[in-house]
């Protein structure tokens, strides 16, 4: 990734601020996992979603609402700085159809209403969705 067109973008997008922020977390995470409207750094317990557009900062807004039930399980998550829309998330290792089935021995019903079934199991072991924002 071009890290000069890559913070042009968010200049545009989101302003100065955003940028010094999204240049300070790729210094110190590298360079970041990239959607249509966040950046993702990732260290070794957590994820940072920063957002690159608007829509980035309503999805963090919209993640940070949503809890696990009976029937939903998301990764924990909390909002660091409303002003800037960065979300903290616990780090989710992702896991294919294939490796659910082979740990649980079968495929939890929420896991069809995640887009692309962007689940993993987390630290504790637990299978939870880590990307659902457009989940509702």
């Amino acid at each position: 990734m071009d890290q000069f067109e890559f913070f042009n973008d968010i200049r545009s997008n989101l302003g100065e601020n955003a940028v010094a922020l999204h240049q300070r977390l790729w210094d110190k995470y590298g360079e970041p996992e990239c959607g249509n409207s966040r950046a993702t750094y990732i260290s070794k317990n957590y994820v940072f979603k920063l957002p690159i557009t608007d829509q980035g900062i309503r999805q963090n807004e919209d993640e940070c609402t949503l809890l696990s039930d009976d029937y939903w399980q998301f990764a924990k998550t909390r909002l660091v700085d409303a002003e800037s829309g960065l979300l903290c998330m616990e780090r989710v290792e992702h896991a294919p159809h294939n490796i659910i089935k082979q740990r649980l021995g079968y495929i939890p019903d929420f896991v069809a209403g995640i887009d692309c079934s962007q689940v993993g199991f987390n630290r504790r072991g637990l299978l939870v969705a880590y990307d659902f924002a457009t989940t509702y």
